[in-house]
């Protein structure tokens, strides 16, 4: 019988990278929600947008200016959950200083739920503990968007 010896000085490194394929100075800058809502309508996949609800994530560097989208889940047609240490670790890989959260309603409704409203709570206070700020929640449906951020509802 052979008997293998593992050496405890052998681990494997982990590596953390951020390759931007555009310059910072030329990615889109975010000044009021609707600059946030035109970018997200145009990488949006229309074609689920009625079947199940998505929910994405927009990183955004110190200067307001979008790093770059990522999908974070998909969901029902009326729920989507948040996988919170997926969107907070590509944040911080990401290297951003502060995102924005995006939804889109498949019934059309722009109105903030109950569930929108803890979500859009708990990854406040998540991003606070992590020195990130989020600086809003979008909910996207067929009459426009509803700013969670412009309503009052992010502290």
């Amino acid at each position: 019988m052979q008997v293998q010896i593992c050496s405890l000085n052998i681990v494997s490194e982990i590596s953390v990278s951020f390759t931007p394929s555009i310059l910072p100075s030329k990615c889109p800058k975010i000044n009021v929600s609707n600059d946030i809502y035109e970018i997200l309508k145009s990488n949006w996949n229309m074609g689920t947008f009625y079947l199940q609800e998505e929910l994405k994530a927009v990183f955004l560097n110190h200067d307001n200016r979008v790093m770059g989208i990522l999908p974070i889940s998909v969901g029902t047609k009326t729920s989507c959950s948040c996988d919170l240490p997926k969107l907070l670790g590509a944040a911080l890989k990401a290297s951003c200083t502060k995102l924005i959260l995006a939804h889109n309603h498949p019934s059309g409704s722009i109105k903030a739920s109950k569930a929108d409203i803890e979500l859009t709570s708990q990854v406040n206070a998540a991003c606070k503990l992590l020195n990130l700020k989020l600086l809003d929640h979008l909910i996207l449906g067929d009459s426009g968007y509803c700013s969670m951020a412009d309503e009052g509802l992010i502290l």
